[in-house]
């Protein structure tokens, strides 16, 4: 990856800008052992799928995408299920088109999505949280693995 350094450090000419949580869809069923429940006999499913990243305005000689992610979370107790959600975070990041080709997808396909997810991540478990679920750790993900078996294009508009 090309580095600059500057007065203050070393500086990437890829960066991440900045995110949105864009999607919160999430259900708790409305019965008494979500109450009652304790957190020991709470399961978990947790999954991740990506979406195509989007390429626009080239300016001041930076290339900007959006990459998005999304995540579905269910919570079980005895596989009856207690909540179920799915959440979204969208992220802008920049280029200063120093990078090849090959270089830029992988950034684009690779590298965002792995900057995403933690994001994405800590705003699943405040919301779990405050629904009364205490901390639900939520399993990792090899973002590197599942981006190359995903087909993530990237979309100029």
């Amino acid at each position: 990856m090309d580095n600059r350094i500057s007065d203050s450090g070393v500086t990437s000419t890829f960066q991440f800008v900045n995110y949105k949580i864009d999607k919160i869809d999430f259900q708790l069923e409305p019965m008494t052992n979500n109450i009652v429940c304790q957190k020991q006999n709470v399961d978990v499913e947790f999954g991740i799928a990506f979406s195509n990243a989007l390429k626009f305005e080239e300016r001041e000689n930076k290339t900007f995408y959006v990459s998005r992610l999304q995540a579905k979370v269910d919570l079980f107790n005895n596989k009856e299920v207690l909540a179920k959600g799915i959440f979204s975070i969208s992220g802008i990041f920049s280029t200063e088109n120093a990078f090849s080709e090959e270089v830029e997808q992988n950034l684009i396909k690779n590298q965002a999505p792995a900057i995403l997810l933690p994001y994405l991540r800590a705003a699943i478990t405040n919301i779990l949280a405050s629904s009364g679920f205490d901390t639900v750790i939520l399993p990792l993900v090899n973002i590197q693995a599942a981006a190359k078996t995903a087909h993530i294009e990237i979309e100029s508009i």
